[in-house]
């Protein structure tokens, strides 16, 4: 850096901290917590109790794919990056890279609203996001507890 910009960035420097001296930060601290706190709270209980009711066990996954009963099979999306697909997935499973999630026509062709449908990816991470995503957007998916990684177990 040459001397010039030294000398601007100090100047700049000393005027914001002459212009700040006067103000000073006051905590407030309060008896009971903030009304938003109890806000927060409530979203986030209401949000680990949809977790944990549009999850799928492995287990139970396979147990409905292969119980003979073809009514009950669920449309398995894989979002997978492309390479990850091809090394190793579901069988039967429909490859829509997370990448990809956000193009509804493509969604629109694997999915319908009134079926439902698991969400995986490798660790459940953004399988859990997309799942979210498209329960909000009025489609019935679960996402894979633990992802890819439960069912190879």
């Amino acid at each position: 850096m040459n001397s010039g910009r030294k000398l601007l960035l100090i100047g700049t420097t000393l005027a914001i901290l002459f212009l700040l001296r006067g103000i000073t930060v006051t905590p407030v601290l309060a008896d009971e917590p903030p009304q938003a706190l109890e806000a927060i709270r409530q979203a986030a209980e209401h949000y680990y109790d949809y977790q944990r009711q549009y999850h799928i066990s492995a287990d139970r996954l396979y147990d409905l794919l292969h119980d003979g009963d073809q009514s009950n099979d669920l449309r398995v999306i894989s979002v997978q990056s492309r390479a990850e697909y091809e090394r190793a997935h579901i069988p039967g499973a429909i490859n829509v890279p997370w990448e990809e999630i956000t193009d509804i026509a493509r969604v629109e062709a694997y999915l319908a609203k009134d079926k439902p449908a698991v969400i995986y990816c490798n660790h459940a991470v953004h399988s859990a996001q997309v799942s979210a995503m498209l329960n909000l957007l009025g489609y019935n998916t679960l996402d894979l507890a633990y992802g890819f990684e439960s069912w190879t177990q």
